[in-house]
């Protein structure tokens, strides 16, 4: 819907591509994978609410008529 799988997908090879880049070598990838996946639960968790109640406003306008 809206594009959002392909935009998400942009942003999450953009977080983690910022997250690899401010870290020091050698790369701690337990706590860069942690903070990656964190930020992308966080980000999935909105879209997913947000698409709920889209869904809920879409049934209700139909239950009306």
């Amino acid at each position: 819907e809206k594009g959002l799988g392909g935009n998400h997908v942009l942003e999450d090879a953009r977080l983690l591509s910022m997250l690899l880049a401010s870290s020091q070598e050698p790369i701690d990838w337990p706590r860069v994978i942690e903070d990656y996946e964190r930020q992308m639960f966080s980000r999935a968790k909105a879209a997913v609410q947000e698409s709920e109640s889209a869904a809920e406003y879409f049934f209700n306008l139909r239950s009306c008529s």
